[in-house]
């Protein structure tokens, strides 16, 4: 199965954690790759296995300020 119809199975991010790394990162790609990395890190110590809002925000504000 390919294209549209491939189901995503083990997804790494929430839609709304991805939203607001696209949203801060104005799109940049060294952005994205920053902001999406410390993310990752932050839901990890958390015990996540999804990057969800909170593990984005903690990255937001641990690479913006």
């Amino acid at each position: 199965m390919t294209g549209r119809h491939t189901a995503v199975r083990d997804a790494l991010f929430a839609e709304d954690a991805l939203s607001l790394i696209h949203t801060t990162s104005r799109g940049y790609p060294r952005a994205v790759n920053n902001l999406a990395l410390q993310s990752l890190a932050a839901a990890c110590a958390t015990g996540k296995n999804l990057v969800d809002d909170t593990s984005a925000r903690a990255a937001v504000s641990e690479v913006v300020d």
